[in-house]
């Protein structure tokens, strides 16, 4: 906002507002209309999560190529679900009442996890 009587001028920046919770960035696809629920995929999933294994969709056949200890690889090929599986995820995370979910697109990780840290109020994040 600007305020002045000709000669001078007074600029007001307001802070950021602080995030509404739950934050949502980017937008997980809408699930297939034939998309069929994988509970024990899902169970597997949830239980390497608690062992602190990080787990990763990928295209192909990885194996392991390139994963760090404790990864676990999710691979196939086009068309197999895994980016249905991935949005079922997000779509559940969210029903279940995560604080944070981010969506991010092959192509665009580092603009997403940007507008992420800038939606969280991260320190510094807002600088370029």
């Amino acid at each position: 906002m600007q305020q002045g009587d000709g000669n001078t001028q007074h600029n007001y920046f307001p802070g950021r507002p602080a995030p509404v919770w739950p934050v949502l960035v980017g937008r997980p696809p809408a699930l297939a209309s034939a998309f069929q629920p994988r509970k024990e995929l899902r169970d597997q999933v949830v239980a390497a999560r608690r062992r602190g294994e990080d787990v990763v969709l990928a295209q192909g056949d990885t194996g392991r190529a390139g994963a760090g200890p404790g990864t676990r690889v999710l691979g196939g090929g086009g068309g197999v679900g895994k980016s249905q599986l991935a949005a079922w995820f997000a779509h559940d995370a969210l029903g279940q009442g995560a604080d944070l979910v981010v969506w991010v697109a092959a192509g665009q990780v580092i603009d997403m996890y940007a507008r992420a840290a800038v939606r969280v109020g991260a320190p510094g994040a807002d600088r370029r």
